[in-house]
């Protein structure tokens, strides 16, 4: 049996996962959170890093957002429909972006993020 990774305060994955849309109260959720939460605080590299942003991705889009980046104008978003119609097709898409920029560990603030409706359409 193996056993599931937990973060630093004994957090398993997967409940971290679960819990992931509770925070999408505030803002969206970023590539530049997720990616570092795999990596520091799961241990996670390669195959093991993809699985787990795609399953990030899947439960954020199951709970309604849609990929954003932010604007120039403070709390606004904009919609970002060239990653696909469905979580499948999004995750795989962000994934793949990511994948051919070297797999980086994205600045704070920077890149793709998952927001509700209120996000992005309020600043339209």
């Amino acid at each position: 049996m193996i056993k599931e990774p937990t973060d630093p305060l004994g957090v398993p994955m997967s409940e971290w996962i679960a819990d992931l849309p509770t925070t999408l109260n505030d803002i969206p959720v970023g590539m530049w959170v997720l990616v570092p939460k795999g990596r520091m605080s799961f241990g996670l590299e390669g195959p093991a890093l993809i699985d787990f942003l795609r399953r990030c991705i899947h439960t954020l889009m199951d709970a309604g957002t849609k990929p954003v980046i932010k604007t120039t104008k403070p709390r606004t978003w904009e919609l970002q429909t060239q990653y696909g119609s469905n979580k499948h097709e999004v995750a795989e898409a962000v994934i793949r972006e990511w994948l051919r920029q070297g797999a980086p560990t994205p600045d704070p603030w920077d890149g793709v993020w998952f927001g509700l409706p209120r996000s992005w359409l309020e600043g339209q």
